[in-house]
């Protein structure tokens, strides 16, 4: 201890909010069940929490959102040849004067 030092504590920055409370957990898991497709990003920036935090936490009470990216299946360009391959079998198919034989 130096001179003109004071045993009282001295003003700290805040300390970062946790997660580790039961309550937390629970509220978690509400705010889960009532919107699934929110990603946990979110749902830490609406609880004012680090995201880390709300990660560590869903995979305690094993919650995880459906949250994800969706993406489609097929380019534009190769759904419409898919589309024109298909009609075009269907139109083999119909006619009752050609060999119908599929070979797989």
């Amino acid at each position: 201890m130096h001179a003109g030092e004071s045993l009282e504590d001295r003003a700290r920055p805040e300390r970062p909010k946790t997660m580790t409370t039961p309550a937390a957990g629970r509220q978690l898991k509400a705010k889960i069940k009532l919107d699934p497709l929110v990603s946990l990003r979110q749902h830490a920036k609406d609880m004012g929490v680090d995201d880390r935090l709300v990660r560590r936490m869903a995979d305690e009470i094993s919650a995880r959102p459906l949250a994800g990216v969706s993406v489609p299946l097929l380019a534009e360009t190769m759904r419409m040849k898919h589309l024109e391959r298909c009609k075009k079998l269907l139109k083999d198919f119909s006619s009752p004067t050609k060999n119908n034989t599929v070979f797989l």
